[in-house]
């Protein structure tokens, strides 16, 4: 009987192996944007002490079709040189998803571009970027990490959803930290059997959490109507203006210069607006605001993005994005650039 269940079990281990063996051979992976999320917001690790969230420190994923890889500091970038070397203008990029990339290679995102055109030997460009980060985050992240990083400049990439209160992966309960949800996170990461197993799984037999819909829903009407946004009732975009100047403060404590990139590819509102405010916001505190609608003006917007339900650039969109920002920081000798 032992040796019966034995060979079962055998057997059975033999042919998940050769399953998993047959779709990593054949390049079968998953692409529902929905389970690519979900994977993310499992992904993350969330710092409470610093204050920001970010992603396993010298880890990779693989979502969206591409393999994302990150450093010791939990970013999509190489690996940062620490002290900082004499002599090199350092360049910090901040940022959410925008300068993250989703689904689009590592050598084709933004930062990566910015440094490819910055190709002098005495400037540097490190990143600090997470999706979903509204500038609180972004903020945390600059502060624990401005002393070892030294940057020169740092460039945030603002994106119209940074007023957003409570970022949308804080949003979200945290699993439990369990031998169970441990092991499960695991195997959705390592095996894409499993994957597929927990998407079917996920997608047609997992119930809906109506309870959770039904708090959420009477939340929304104690809090009654929603302000409008990006005005001095917008409690996120008070909290934004707030954590700029911080920034701001802590750059001019460092010796750094700020500088900040409206994500702008349609002029769509609120996009003018926003500009606007952070306009003021600059005159105010002698911050350089810029426009990326520039970059993009004369573009056919469907050509830019990832896809009509993806609003994220991909790498066309990425690189007009690169050469306009290297562009603006030259034309405004923002950057210090030296041969040899």
């Amino acid at each position: 009987m032992l040796r019966k269940l034995a060979l079962a079990a055998a057997s059975t281990a033999f042919a998940l192996v050769l399953l998993e063996g047959v779709l990593r051979v054949s390049g079968l992976e998953l692409h529902d944007r929905v389970n690519d999320n979900r994977k993310y917001g499992a992904l993350l690790v969330i710092d409470e002490e610093r204050g920001y969230y970010r992603h396993p420190a010298n880890a990779s994923v693989r979502l969206q079709g591409v393999t994302l890889r990150f450093n010791s500091l939990g970013m999509r970038d190489d690996e940062p040189r620490v002290p900082k070397p004499p002599d090199v203008f350092r360049i910090l990029c901040l940022g959410d998803s925008m300068a993250l990339g989703p689904a689009v290679a590592q050598d084709a995102i933004y930062p990566a571009r910015l440094r490819a055109l910055l190709g002098s030997p005495t400037v540097d460009l490190v990143t600090g970027a997470a999706a979903g980060w509204n500038t609180v985050e972004e903020e945390h992240f600059l502060a624990a990490n401005i002393d070892a990083l030294a940057p020169d400049l740092v460039v945030l990439l603002y994106v119209t959803n940074d007023n957003d209160v409570v970022p949308p992966y804080r949003r979200e309960r945290q699993p439990p930290v369990g031998w169970p949800s441990r092991l499960y996170r695991t195997l959705v990461f390592r095996s894409r059997l499993f994957e597929w197993g927990a998407y079917v799984y996920t997608a047609r037999f997992a119930s809906v959490d109506w309870e959770t819909l039904r708090e959420m829903a009477q939340w929304r009407r104690e809090k009654g109507p929603a302000p409008l946004p990006f005005t001095s009732d917008d409690a996120g975009w008070q909290e934004s203006l707030a954590a700029l100047g911080r920034i701001e403060r802590a750059c001019a404590a460092h010796g750094a210069r700020f500088v900040i990139f409206l994500w702008n590819v349609g002029n769509l509102f609120p996009a003018p607006t926003v500009l606007e405010g952070l306009k003021t916001f600059g005159e105010q505190h002698g911050v350089p605001v810029f426009d990326t609608w520039p970059f993009f003006r004369g573009q056919d917007l469907s050509a830019l993005l990832n896809s009509s339900d993806d609003p994220h650039p991909n790498a066309r969109g990425h690189a007009l994005l690169a050469e306009g920002i290297a562009r603006t920081l030259r034309e405004q000798h923002l950057v210090r650039e030296r041969s040899g």
